[in-house]
């Protein structure tokens, strides 16, 4: 049986009845077990909070069911199945949704950015059609779809539907997703992967044209929180506690972990950090460039070595404030990863 996750307003939405109608409904349901309409509690509904119930697909039939059987409505089961088609189908473009901002959140290359679009690894591309490891299939696919013979799909373009990477690898669009889904939601054998590949193909371009969106404003959204952090140092570098007014220093932003190696922090307000220009330069000295990735682990050790420096007279309160700082940076950037 179905999941109970239909609440009793989106039923009584879709039969267009009042939530006090389907009140009566089920109460009528449960008042006489001998006849021939049950709604079965854990099969056809749940208790939701505040007396409320919670219907399973077939829950819902049974009522639509029970209303058609009363003259009630004639087409009313035939327009429920279609809102439910319509309603799993809207769950189900979120799910992909998710899957696709879930691999977006990753930082380790399964999503690349060329000429402002967004491609993603073959990896990730099984993940979101839901192919597992079968970078067989998602390899054969692309073989068939590329066959002169084939009228059904236009061959894909390279730079503009997929990219080949490193050991052959091909990075799909969202147009190469698309005519991927929309190949396989024919080819596939199980009904229900074909109608999942069906549902990429038409929600998996939306979600990564969005991400194409959010990226093309990164830079001004990168600015933006670096410009807030600064502020709100209120000119005190943030490691060393020193007044920019006494000691004559500009204020840079640091990113704890580095733009280039994990761009999915680099407009996150806990990855930054207000600190002077001279201990600013002194850290990527240290570190051998300021083209060497970083840590929020690299600015630890930094400042254990150079404590003495950083923290004259042994300031211990701001040393301990600035371990919690990168601590709880560290937990919490970490956990994303």
């Amino acid at each position: 049986m179905g999941k109970c996750n239909i609440t009793d307003e989106e039923l009584a939405e879709a039969l267009d009845i009042t939530l006090d109608k389907l009140a009566d409904i089920c109460d009528f349901f449960d008042a006489d077990p001998d006849d021939d309409w049950e709604l079965l509690k854990e099969v056809h509904f749940e208790q939701g909070p505040f007396g409320s119930r919670l219907f399973s697909p077939e829950g819902a039939v049974e009522i639509c069911n029970y209303l058609e059987h009363k003259k009630e409505e004639r087409p009313l089961l035939k327009r429920w199945k279609r809102w439910l088609l319509q309603r799993d189908r809207r769950l189900k473009g979120l799910m992909v949704a998710k899957r696709v901002q879930e691999i977006s959140d990753l930082g380790d290359g399964q999503l690349v950015f060329e000429s402002g679009r967004a491609f993603l690894a073959p990896r990730a591309c099984r993940g979101v059609l839901g192919l597992g490891r079968r970078q067989d299939v998602l390899n054969r696919t692309f073989i068939e779809i590329q066959r002169s013979e084939n009228t059904e799909i236009e061959p894909l373009k390279i730079e503009e539907d997929f990219l080949v990477k490193e050991s052959e690898h091909k990075y799909l669009s969202r147009s190469g997703l698309a005519a991927v889904g929309k190949h396989l939601g024919v080819r596939l054998t199980q009904k229900h992967r074909r109608e999942w590949v069906k549902v990429v193909a038409d929600y998996a371009p939306k979600a990564l044209s969005t991400l194409e969106k959010y990226e093309a404003d990164k830079d001004k959204r990168i600015q933006k929180v670096m410009d807030r952090v600064r502020r709100q140092a209120r000119g005190r570098c943030q490691i060393t506690n020193r007044r920019q007014s006494v000691h004559k220093f500009d204020l840079e932003v640091h990113h704890l972990f580095d733009k280039r190696s994990s761009p999915q922090f680099a407009d996150m307000e806990l990855n930054l950090i207000a600190i002077a220009s001279d201990t600013h330069a002194h850290f990527h000295q240290w570190m051998g460039g300021s083209k060497v990735s970083c840590t929020v682990e690299d600015m630890e050790k930094y400042i254990a070595e150079f404590s003495n420096s950083l923290f004259p007279g042994g300031n211990a309160e701001q040393a301990t404030k600035v371990a919690i700082h990168l601590s709880k940076a560290k937990s919490v950037l970490r956990s994303y990863r």
